[in-house]
């Protein structure tokens, strides 16, 4: 049986998560400098806000997929754009070191 179509659409959901994951990260540092936390960065910074705008605990943030944060998420999204260097990075990356014809890389 060849396993190689179930391989490859397994890889691709993981790279969907971890972009969603990355985003997500790097909207929360815009997040955590636009309202001015102290403590919080990234995806926490992400969690933070959504803890004081929907009154939700933890648990249930964390309960949550990240493609559910990102969105609950989407009305903060609309005027904000990935900067430069973060998008370059992604693009990179994606095209680069995790590309399928590159995972000879990953042994």
């Amino acid at each position: 049986m060849d396993r190689k179509p179930y391989y490859l659409d397994l890889y691709r959901q993981m790279l969907e998560q971890a972009r969603i994951g990355y985003t997500l990260a790097i909207f929360g540092d815009h997040l955590a400098a636009q309202q001015e936390y102290e403590k919080h960065t990234g995806l926490d910074a992400v969690h933070y806000f959504l803890m004081q705008k929907h009154h939700w605990t933890r648990g249930q943030i964390q309960a949550m997929t990240q493609a559910d944060i990102l969105f609950a998420m989407s009305e903060e999204f609309d005027l904000w754009t990935m900067p430069d260097e973060a998008r370059q990075v992604l693009a990179d990356m994606t095209e680069h070191q995790f590309s399928p014809s590159n995972a000879s890389a990953l042994k």
